[in-house]
């Protein structure tokens, strides 16, 4: 893998979706070398909060605020 080969090796994180947002991340920065455990743990940190109650209920609406009729 390009990747890896690259310096990138996300093997021990267990998590797809953690390994793919570290991946791109590191991608988008430019591949530095010798940094693969601060952008999984990043990525970590962002998976948590799109995984928290509020991040869903956020994207599926329930908090969205009620239309108001004109009188």
């Amino acid at each position: 893998m390009l990747a890896q080969q690259a310096g990138f090796d996300p093997r021990q994180e267990p998590d797809p979706r953690v390994r793919w947002r570290a991946w791109r991340m590191w991608i988008a920065d430019g591949c530095p070398h010798g940094r693969q455990a601060e952008y999984l743990a990043r990525a970590r940190e962002l998976q948590l909060i799109d995984d928290s109650p509020v991040a869903r209920s956020s994207v599926t609406g329930l908090h969205r605020p009620r239309r108001v009729e004109p009188q």
